[in-house]
């Protein structure tokens, strides 16, 4: 199995692992939220071809300490194909901005859903978050090249 297969696999095992230990350690409620807060189609590449996806998501904690965050992100197609990745990002903030880019993923007319699984670390607690978002590039006729696709909005 590949090293790249077994990090996956390994993050995907903890992040599960922290969900199930976080819900049996019920906690006194906090100001830390994770949320998407954009999702869209664009030309990233500047290939002339508005195929590209950009998204955002903010982690708001409710102190500045050291924190790791896992994530697991994804974009599934209105096909169904799905684009799995992985970060793994350590600093010391109490607002924390994850962009992601995906370069010529738009290549089917449809709802797009980009969602991000969320393993928080901060010394010894661990807080597991989910958050997704649909979006749906404009549609297209199938002889109709996605260079003529209308600009997203952000």
């Amino acid at each position: 199995m590949k090293a790249k297969s077994k990090i996956i696999i390994g993050l995907v095992g903890l992040i599960i692992a922290f969900s199930i230990i976080n819900s049996i350690n019920v906690k006194a409620e906090t100001t830390n939220t994770f949320k998407i807060v954009t999702a869209y189609y664009c030309d990233l590449d500047n290939d002339g071809k508005e195929d590209d996806i950009y998204a955002k998501a903010v982690l708001s904690l409710d102190s500045v300490a050291e924190t790791t965050t896992g994530l697991i992100y994804e974009l599934q197609k209105p096909s169904g194909n799905t684009v799995v990745d992985y970060y793994v990002y350590t600093t010391t903030a109490d607002v924390i901005t994850f962009e992601f880019f995906f370069i010529n993923h738009v290549t089917e007319a449809g709802n797009y859903t980009f969602s991000v699984h969320a393993a928080v670390i901060r010394g010894s607690a661990i807080t597991y978050y989910y958050d997704s978002i649909i979006f749906d590039p404009p549609d297209y006729e199938e002889d109709e090249p996605p260079d003529q696709w209308s600009s997203g909005s952000p």
